[in-house]
């Protein structure tokens, strides 16, 4: 009995494990990360609600890739061989439009993705004590909490195999008394590229 106990309380555990864990990812068996040189990172594509979260996006992944040791291509290059292509920016691309733009932006691995929620508010959800005199001792004032939801998709292409060699998929909600979408975004991007470092 007790370990029947036990094993229903660890499957417990790893249901919510899985259930809180807000990064998937999978790579390829036949890829080394120490492949990886120099990175260009797209623009993603936005959500349709946040027509600018692709933008940040890129921003948070060229300092993530940066803050990680990643050798990263400033983003005016990227849109300078979009324009020489006649590429648009921000789509799903084919394998011979990525090879084109590897050869072009002279790097040997491409960071692309796709917002699927960007969102943030706020609501008077919670009691802040105030430190300044009150008629009433102990007496409380209200204060904004705010909310947010991310949920995006990241991956590399990379010239070695020709393809996608990793995929990640990102979601996580939480709150706070301050929201930055920028710095929520750039954290998400690091743990992202930390499995990359770890599978070095």
């Amino acid at each position: 009995m007790k370990k029947l106990n036990f094993m229903i309380l660890l499957s417990i555990l790893i249901l919510y494990q899985c259930a809180t864990t807000p990064l998937k990812f999978q790579m390829d068996p036949s890829f080394d990360p120490k492949l990886i040189k120099k990175v260009a990172v797209f623009e993603f594509e936005p959500t349709p609600g946040e027509p600018s979260s692709g933008k940040i996006l890129q921003e948070a992944g060229i300092e993530a890739f940066k803050k990680q040791g990643f050798n990263v291509l400033e983003k005016e290059k990227v849109k300078e061989a979009f324009s020489k292509l006649g590429l648009r920016t921000a789509k799903e691309y084919s394998e011979s439009e990525m090879k084109k733009l590897i050869s072009e932006l002279g790097v040997d691995t491409i960071v692309y993705g796709k917002v699927m929620e960007f969102t943030s508010s706020g609501s008077p959800e919670g009691l802040l004590h105030d430190s300044t005199p009150q008629p009433m001792p102990g007496a409380t004032i209200p204060y904004t909490e705010y909310s947010y939801s991310l949920y995006i998709t990241l991956n590399l292409f990379h010239e070695s195999l020709g393809k996608t060699v990793f995929s990640a998929e990102y979601k996580k909600q939480g709150k706070g008394r301050t929201i930055n979408m920028k710095e929520i975004s750039t954290k998400a991007v690091i743990e992202i590229t930390s499995k990359l470092k770890t599978q070095k």
